[in-house]
């Protein structure tokens, strides 16, 4: 895979978009719906990332309320670094902000 490719691919888990070119399955499943594995990965990870350097807030809100928020900040503010320690240092602010909440 290409550089290009991969960093299509890294980038395109952090959207709603298809699959980027070039992504293909190695056996009959649909590339869409393997690549949705991998999105739904992420998805849960960078949560439970953000959960656990804020538990307070996940209490406050509830589990479900928080996972909704998280998604939205994940949209938002992708991770810069593949150390997940760090993540979310933006998050309170925009919880903060965030208007459902």
């Amino acid at each position: 895979m290409s550089h290009a490719t991969q960093s299509a691919f890294a980038a395109g888990l952090l959207d709603t978009a298809p699959p980027p070119a070039g992504v293909t399955a190695w056996n009959s499943s649909s590339p869409t719906r393997r690549y949705g594995v991998y999105r739904n990965n992420v998805a849960a990870s960078l949560t439970g990332a953000l959960a656990a350097r804020f538990p307070a807030a996940e209490r406050i809100v509830g589990a479900a309320f928080f996972r909704a928020m998280a998604g939205a900040f994940i949209h938002l503010h992708p991770p810069h670094s593949p150390l997940l320690l760090a993540y979310g240092d933006d998050f309170p602010d925009f919880a903060a902000a965030f208007e459902p909440a």
